[in-house]
């Protein structure tokens, strides 16, 4: 089995490829010092419009945002419907980060160059956001863990400590669509979970 080094922020990475009944097929590994690992996924497997679209829960800002990837990679975000059962107010109405707000989707998942600067949003970042998608256990998450254990403060984490115990306990070993935001792809500065289908639970 061949071994890839590569940089990724200042840190080494390395990424190996093994045979995965899930994926059916090679998939990548990632083991960024003493972290936890996360499968990476690749348009290859599971890197697909149809699974990655869903109902995330945003564990920082305590509500849920709808993402929307088409066959083609193209990319929408929106708030739930003020009549789903998933709205809260906070998310607001009436905003859309549409395909032409965002750069794309690499091979490995990554969405990249996310404005979310759009009309009617609240509390939008000052500057555009890469995103990781993963298909990974709540436990193997550091951002989560992270918060559970302390080692980032409340101010960062928002309800994520609390989700993750909770839902540890219902999701166990099962393994989640979960959206990282950071440019490492490992530490994250906050972490969307895939909740539900577009569908409804």
């Amino acid at each position: 089995m061949s071994i890839v080094t590569v940089a990724i922020s200042s840190i080494l990475v390395a990424a190996s490829a093994w045979k995965n009944e899930d994926f059916g097929e090679a998939a990548v590994f990632l083991q960024l010092g003493s972290k936890l690992q996360l499968d990476v996924i690749t348009k290859s497997n599971k890197c697909t419009g149809n699974l990655m679209s869903g109902v995330y829960m945003d564990v920082k800002d305590n509500d849920k945002k709808i993402l929307n990837v088409s066959s083609q990679y193209d990319v929408t975000i929106t708030p739930p419907a003020p009549d789903s059962l998933y709205y809260e107010e906070s998310v607001g109405t009436g905003w859309v980060v549409k395909p032409s707000d965002v750069k794309g989707v690499s091979y490995d998942c990554k969405i990249e160059d996310i404005n979310f600067n759009v009309a009617n949003k609240p509390d939008p970042p000052d500057s555009l956001v890469t995103a990781w998608v993963f298909n990974s256990k709540i436990a193997d998450i550091n951002f989560l863990n992270d918060c559970i254990s302390g080692a980032k403060d409340s101010e960062s984490c928002g309800v994520a400590a609390s989700w993750a115990v909770e839902h540890q306990a219902i999701f166990k070993d099962e393994k989640l669509f979960v959206v990282g935001f950071g440019d490492g792809g490992s530490d994250f500065g906050n972490v969307w979970v895939k909740i539900s289908g577009l569908d409804g639970p």
